[in-house]
């Protein structure tokens, strides 16, 4: 694999790793075991949402804090790549979500406003992790620090199968916006300020200027989306096409042992 370009991941928010067979075989031992508390109903029932499209599967992969699965480490070199440049920022790999969409996606969720659907369906529910809606008002905090997002497919799945789309440098967009009203604060009081206001600001300035991207790679591969970038799923096409089980992807987002590296641009 070609070493992985960490400048033009700056500057676009996203990248990807080819295909290896170590992450290959991490990919099929995760699938194996994420089918197999599926056949179980192993989950709470709020983990299937949108008429039942999409499985939410928040911290469902039973890996270790080091990735791994049993005997089968997680490893190779783009996890290489990322513990070199995040590894002394963060402690251990989280359980990993694991979100799988089904044909239909999207569909109404209970209690879900049309204006709230509609952004879902027609701007891909576009976020960035960590900025949580909080209470009846749905009020924005940044409650979680992440270092970075990792998608490992476990299925193959073609560009109409719900796919991520990131937008392109809407990290800096959003860096400059947050910084603006976080930077000068101390790090204990981020979880508290409201930032509804500059987020929907960055948000609207990011649809603007910034490019869609559709991301996919085949199982074995991987790609890393920048913290701040903005992101979303597409709804599943008519000609969405994807393995058995729906399209299945394993996100990690471990958090940042320090709260400060989150609006760092160095990391």
């Amino acid at each position: 694999m070609v070493g992985f370009n960490w400048d033009l991941f700056n500057q676009k928010g996203w990248g990807v790793f080819g295909k290896e067979v170590c992450i290959f075989n991490w990919a099929s031992q995760a699938k194996k075991s994420v089918c197999e508390r599926l056949l179980l109903k192993d989950f709470e029932n709020d983990q299937l949402r949108c008429g039942g499209t999409w499985f939410v599967g928040v911290n469902f992969l039973n890996n270790d804090k080091f990735g791994g699965l049993g005997k089968v480490t997680f490893k190779g070199q783009s996890v290489h790549a990322i513990t070199q440049r995040y590894g002394s920022m963060f402690h251990t790999w989280d359980q990993a979500q694991i979100s799988i969409c089904f044909k239909g996606y999207p569909q109404p969720m209970a209690g879900e406003s049309h204006t709230s659907f509609n952004y879902r369906k027609n701007r891909f529910n576009a976020h960035v992790d960590g900025i949580l809606p909080i209470g009846s008002t749905k009020r924005r905090y940044a409650r979680e620090y992440h270092a970075f997002i990792l998608g490992v497919p476990l299925v193959n799945y073609n560009k109409f199968a719900a796919p991520v789309v990131v937008w392109e440098g809407s990290h800096k967009i959003m860096h400059e916006c947050l910084s603006k009203q976080l930077i000068e604060l101390d790090t204990v009081l981020w979880k508290s300020e409201d930032i509804t206001g500059i987020y929907n600001e960055a948000r609207q300035e990011i649809f603007l200027k910034c490019k869609q991207q559709i991301v996919t790679v085949p199982v074995g591969g991987s790609y890393l989306i920048h913290r701040l970038a903005l992101h979303g799923v597409m709804p599943w096409a008519e000609n969405g096409k994807s393995g058995h089980g729906g399209r299945m992807i394993a996100y990690f987002r471990p958090q940042f042992n320090q709260v400060k590296f989150w609006l760092n641009r160095m990391a």
